[in-house]
């Protein structure tokens, strides 16, 4: 499927028993909004509680430390309820972002939001996807929202699992305290799988574009929204083991900037997230 043309039909997304997405059958709720929630300490409360039904995702905030040197972050962690999904930043085929906004009376805080790295769900019909299931943590640095005045974070999330809802919540933030509290075990193991910015460079094999690593590695590709409509030539997965291989046509060289990517490297059992620009790792 096309994913410009999945993007229009995400209304009538269902996923399979298992969780993961399938073809466009059944229509897209919309959730209810959790009502904003003053938090003063930094372990909030879940945005579901007071919500109505069809709310399948929790929302807790927290101020953390997770480097000694960075100022806290805001993170907030997402839950959906079992078998249920979101989805990540670059949602792939089917699906709809997760994205957060920061609010101060009318005024929006400009910041960043760092996601771990997503799990690639496959369904019938080959449509694949890219989300979380579990608890999830994201991570949102602003330098405005630290200035000592209390802001509203808002969530904003599609949950699929038979059928796909449209969900929300919203916490009304204090301010940051000196340090933020040590974070847990899991929400440290979702920033170390943070990409991380690297150049990263392809190389041309007849009409593919071909990416290698160690034998020990095992790569898995996730491209980003213009990165994936130039894909259109070659389906998921865009890799197998430690290698990578594509097919573009010239069309994506020349109307493009840029052709961004997440990389998974595994190895040992572990795994790092990279970020990178095609454009930048090539010479067509």
């Amino acid at each position: 499927m096309h994913p410009a043309a999945s993007m229009l039909a995400v209304g009538m997304i269902v996923l399979g028993c298992s969780g993961s997405p399938k073809p466009p059958e059944a229509p897209v709720l919309d959730a209810q909004i959790a009502p904003a929630q003053q938090v003063k300490n930094p372990t909030l409360p879940t945005a579901r509680q007071g919500t109505k039904p069809n709310q399948k995702v929790a929302m807790t905030v927290s101020w953390m430390q997770m480097e000694p040197s960075q100022a806290p972050l805001l993170v907030a962690a997402l839950e959906p309820l079992p078998e249920w999904y979101i989805y990540w930043s670059h949602p792939g085929e089917a699906g709809l972002p997760t994205r957060f906004r920061l609010k101060r009376q009318s005024q929006q805080l400009a910041h960043t939001t760092q996601m771990p790295l997503p799990k690639r769900m496959t369904s019938p019909g080959d449509i694949v996807s890219y989300g979380y299931e579990g608890k999830t943590h994201f991570f949102i640095d602003s330098d405005a929202s630290r200035n000592g005045e209390d802001f509203t974070l808002r969530a904003d999330w599609l949950a699929c699992k038979e059928v796909c809802i449209k969900g929300q919540a919203t916490i009304k933030v204090s301010a940051p305290p000196a340090q933020g509290r040590t974070p847990s075990k899991n929400a440290f193991k979702d920033w170390q799988y943070v990409p991380k910015p690297e150049a990263i460079k392809w190389t041309k094999t007849g009409p593919a574009w071909m990416l290698e690593m160690e034998t020990s590695k095992r790569l898995e590709l996730y491209p980003h929204e213009a990165f994936q409509l130039a894909l259109d030539q070659t389906r998921p997965p865009y890799c197998k083991g430690n290698r990578c291989r594509i097919k573009l046509p010239p069309s994506a060289f020349e109307g493009n900037k840029s052709l961004a990517y997440t990389l998974r490297v595994e190895s040992a059992g572990t795994a790092q997230g990279f970020t990178a620009d095609f454009l930048k790792g090539t010479k067509p």
